[in-house]
């Protein structure tokens, strides 16, 4: 009784394991990391990283958030914390090597466009090819990752304003503005624009209050 397998067992939910965590239980915190692995890391290839920086960014927030656990006062919020430090983290990685990334566009090196495996590459497979990936990886930063957050990993408005520091009607401006333009730009000189357009301005209707002329 009291044992780490006690604790940290398979039927344990999230919350429980968060609180076992921030007990020490090492076996909580090691399952927690299994569960956010892949989110975390997929969430930062959809936003811009490459999958190796991807893996490292996650590496990073892993380390950052088991070394302070035990101060997280709030158990539920957790999943949200988790992904506010990965964001972080990319947006710092993209501040520092602005400069090395504007010398390699100068000498017309590519950037790399993805990785097979990625889930985005399958959605845009489905999804009239190609257009839908250049479309989201289009997106400003800051609308890319609101859209990747609600529509890819199911955060609430709420929950997406606390990981990337906005308040809720900055980050319901940011879909509104982010829906719009993937709907012009996918129905832009394309026939088939038009169901996916009509796709994208249905997502308006559920998550944006109405903005005239849009």
């Amino acid at each position: 009784m009291g044992s780490d397998e006690s604790r940290s067992g398979p039927d344990l939910s999230e919350l429980d394991l968060v609180a076992a965590a921030r007990g020490g239980d090492r076996r909580a915190l090691g399952q927690l990391v299994r569960t956010y692995h892949g989110p975390v890391t997929a969430y930062l290839v959809r936003l811009g990283a490459d999958r190796e920086l991807a893996l490292d960014l996650a590496q990073e927030a892993f380390c950052r958030v088991c070394a302070r656990i035990g101060s997280l006062t709030n158990p539920a919020g957790f999943r949200v914390w988790l992904f506010r430090v990965a964001h972080n983290l990319f947006l710092d990685h993209q501040r520092s090597a602005y400069r090395r990334r504007v010398l390699v566009s100068d000498a017309g090196a590519q950037v790399p466009s993805g990785v097979g495996d990625d889930p985005v590459e399958a959605v845009a497979r489905e999804e009239q090819g190609d257009r839908v990936r250049r479309a989201v990886g289009a997106l400003p930063p800051s609308l890319r990752s609101a859209v990747l957050l609600r529509y890819y990993h199911d955060l609430s408005l709420d929950e997406i304003a606390r990981v990337t520091g906005v308040p809720v009607g900055t980050v319901k401006s940011r879909l509104h503005r982010a829906l719009n333009a993937l709907a012009r730009s996918l129905a832009e000189g394309a026939e088939d624009g038009g169901p996916l357009r009509v796709r994208f301005r249905a997502r308006l209707s559920e998550d944006c209050e109405p903005v005239k002329g849009a």
